[in-house]
């Protein structure tokens, strides 16, 4: 679905490229501040590499956004694989 205004989606990077940025996605987030129980924000979520790292570091509520229609489910179920139980809302804008 294209949005008016909107360029279309370019390809995502393999995930083997965002791990050789960022091979631990927890630690990252920790030094940025993210502590348990924050409620996050995951603005261009993607394939929910951040996603996934957030619900296993706050335990809180994670909200994913992507304006690309299949990335919150991409994100969605990264967080499962990685046995996150945080709350969860998944949105396209």
């Amino acid at each position: 679905m294209a949005i008016e205004g909107f360029f279309l989606e370019t390809e995502m990077p393999e995930a083997g490229w965002w791990r050789a940025l960022w091979p631990d996605p927890v630690a990252t987030l920790r030094a940025l501040g993210m502590t348990p129980g924050l409620a996050a924000l995951d603005l261009c979520c993607g394939d929910g590499t951040f996603t996934a790292a957030l619900a296993r570091l706050t335990g809180g509520t994670v909200y994913a956004v992507d304006i690309e229609p299949g990335c919150p489910d991409r994100a969605r179920a990264a967080v499962r694989r990685d046995g996150g139980t945080s709350s969860i809302t998944l949105r396209m804008i």
